[in-house]
Formats: structure tokens, sequence, C-alpha cells
């Protein structure tokens, strides 16, 4: 008759739970900073959409187009373009 040993139990690996050790010990902690996280969320999907459309969706890429041409519905990026060296370098 063979005897068993109850083999001693192990953590598991730290990559697998640090993700999740860090949204509980930052993000949901707390009753505040569970209420903080969920509005931040809402906000973040209240804006991020309208953010994106302006300027990336109904953006207008034409590089050579003027300020008339542009329009009003999107990001104009001949602006960015035609001050690429001042964004770089700063003159």
């Amino acid at each position: 008759m063979a005897i068993y040993s109850l083999k001693e139990t192990k953590q598991p690996p730290q990559s697998q739970t640090k993700a999740v050790l860090w949204l509980k010990d930052n993000l949901f902690s707390s009753s505040s900073n569970i209420a903080l996280t969920f509005v931040a969320l809402y906000l973040i999907y209240l804006l991020l959409p309208p953010i994106l459309n302006w300027t990336i969706f109904d953006a207008n890429f034409d590089l050579t187009a003027d300020n008339e041409s542009c329009g009003r519905e999107g990001a104009c990026w001949s602006f960015i373009n035609a001050n690429l060296k001042m964004f770089i370098y700063g003159f």
C-alpha cells in the first residue's frame, strides 16, 4: 500500500499575476479609486471617438491644401507639413 503525501502549494509565476495585482493595488484599492476609475473610463469612452474622428478619419491629408480649401470638419495636416522643422527643432 502506497502512502501519498500532499505536495506544498506553489504560488503562480509572478509574470502571470503582476498585471492583476497592479490593477488591484492602483485602480481598485478603495471605493473612491473604483469610482474614479470608472469615471475616467467613461470620459475616455465619450471623448476618444470625436477626437479620433477629427484628427484622423475626417482629416484633410492633402499636404498642399491652404487654409480655405482645408475645411473645418477635420484636422488640416498641411499645417503640420509646412511647420515640421519648427516642431522638430524649435525654429
